[in-house]
């Protein structure tokens, strides 16, 4: 029993490496997307939605301020026609300022929800990379090693598959016909087939 290992081939070692390779750029890519998401939408909501709501807030307590002092001085001056019309304004302003002030508290407590919620999930994730940029990384870089290492066993180069070696022709024994090996038994010559387009003839025609 021969004591070295009959390697012919590594192209499926070097296959694997090479869809790994692949697979862990898509990986890490997709890794990062998701990220780079989770970042963006915690600052879309903590910084750039809380400071235009409470900026709207105080723009819209401004107005209300203006609509109140313009329905008093209507009431000063006695003008009946334009007091509905300022209490009417009074009244908008009012519901404005309501409705910024619910959205600037319901983004407060999306924000707090956010932190509980999102960043369990932003750690797996994180871990997630870590494997991919380290471990399977270190996995690619054996696969080469494992590589160089076997074709230098082997003496062959990757991907390669060693041809069975031919056997010379004289090694093959020479083909003979049924008839020949009958008529070679026998000792009689073996009778020869009528070439095509030619009549056979008869035994006793000249």
């Amino acid at each position: 029993m021969s004591d070295r290992a009959d390697i012919t081939s590594v192209e499926a070692i070097a296959a694997f490496r090479a869809s790994l390779i692949v697979y862990l750029a898509k990986a890490r890519a997709t890794i990062e997307e998701v990220s780079a998401d989770v970042q963006r939408t915690k600052v879309w909501l903590q910084a750039d939605r809380r400071l235009h709501w409470e900026a709207e807030l105080k723009r819209r307590t401004r107005n209300l301020e203006a609509a109140r002092q313009e329905l008093f001085s209507s009431g000063l001056s006695n003008q009946g026609g334009t007091k509905g019309w300022h209490q009417m304004a009074v009244h908008r302003a009012e519901h404005a300022v309501r409705e910024a002030a619910d959205i600037l508290e319901r983004i407060r407590k999306w924000s707090r929800q956010f932190e509980d919620r999102a960043d369990p999930l932003v750690k797996q994730v994180g871990k997630l990379h870590t494997i991919f940029a380290t471990e399977m990384r270190r996995a690619t870089t054996q696969l080469g090693e494992t590589l160089k290492t076997l074709e230098a066993y082997s003496g062959g180069s990757p991907g390669v598959v060693s041809a069975p070696p031919e056997r010379p022709p004289s090694a093959d024994p020479p083909l003979q016909s049924s008839d020949a090996t009958a008529s070679s038994s026998s000792g009689t010559a073996p009778r020869s087939s009528p070439s095509p387009g030619m009549t056979p003839l008869d035994s006793g025609s000249p």
